[in-house]
């Protein structure tokens, strides 16, 4: 796993097919509260880079989810050992496919769970924090895996997912069954939270149009434009920049951490996470 989420993946270098950088920016709204950071981002990036697991999750923050920055970083690293363990057992040869989708939700559900009771028992709650089980770990998370024959997506609860093909085309994966209103969203805490996943699996061998471009936000990124479609069009200057033929990803990755920043003051005032995961096929000019 990457230590330091606010640096660009070690693997991230030019002879690389996958590159991936993500950063968390704290809320200029929690700033003036005197609160913390409740969104987690990592990932892992294999040596050749023709593998990689990303996750971003947003702690809910409110009062009943006291320990939910906690939540979030369990979140993140129940998703990457999940996803990091089928790709290591080999997911060209099915680890990851079509009829596996399902299951991943169930093993993210099963470890988040695990890790927080192992962190309960070490930080037990105190007087006058009502045992809730693990409702103040309450988190969202946003997942993605890929190998040379499969990308899969999971997610819970709100944020986005956009993938991007060659063609210029995006697609934001929809995740309706989040349908809650405001500030609500479904969540890791919930009972049987795994068949409230969304998990969609792409067949690289099969599909006609490539993905080659992937980003993962928490809600306060998107809800601080003013609309779907001005949130959709800068992930596609993104896109753009990122895959120019100058090999722009480093120069645009080290602007992210202002860019969340203003995001965030002009916007929601929330926490903001950004993470983005290019392809560049191995023939590339760099």
């Amino acid at each position: 796993m990457n230590t330091n989420a606010t640096q660009a993946s070690a693997a991230g270098l030019s002879n690389s097919l996958w590159h991936v950088y993500g950063y968390s920016q704290i809320g200029s709204a929690h700033v003036r509260l005197g609160t913390i950071n409740q969104d987690h981002v990592d990932w892992y990036v294999d040596p050749q880079g023709q593998r990689f697991a990303a996750a971003v999750a947003d702690g809910h923050g409110a009062a009943p989810h006291f320990r939910s920055d906690m939540g979030a970083r369990l979140a993140v690293q129940s998703a990457l050992e999940c996803l990091q363990r089928r790709l290591a057992q080999g997911s060209d040869d099915g680890s990851i496919n079509s009829t596996a989708g399902a299951a991943i939700g169930a093993e993210i559900e099963s470890r988040w769970n695990a890790l927080v009771q192992a962190h309960l028992r070490t930080h037990p709650y105190v007087a006058g924090e009502e045992p809730y089980g693990n409702r103040p770990y309450g988190s969202t998370l946003l997942a993605v895996a890929a190998s040379p024959r499969w990308l899969v997506t999971a997610q819970i609860g709100d944020g986005d997912c956009c993938i991007g093909y060659v063609g210029q085309s995006l697609l934001r994966v929809d995740a309706s069954q989040d349908r809650f209103q405001g500030e609500q969203t479904l969540s890791l805490c919930l009972e049987n939270a795994a068949q409230y996943f969304t998990i969609q699996v792409i067949d690289l061998d099969w599909t006609s149009s490539q993905p080659d471009f992937v980003v993962l936000s928490t809600d306060g990124v998107a809800k601080s434009f003013p609309s779907t479609a001005a949130y959709e069009r800068a992930i596609v200057q993104f896109r753009d920049l990122c895959m120019s033929p100058l090999n722009r990803f480093d120069e645009v990755t080290k602007q992210i951490p202002a860019w969340l920043n203003e995001v965030s003051l002009r916007g929601s005032g929330d926490d903001a996470t950004l993470l983005l995961a290019m392809r560049k096929l191995q023939s590339d000019v760099w």
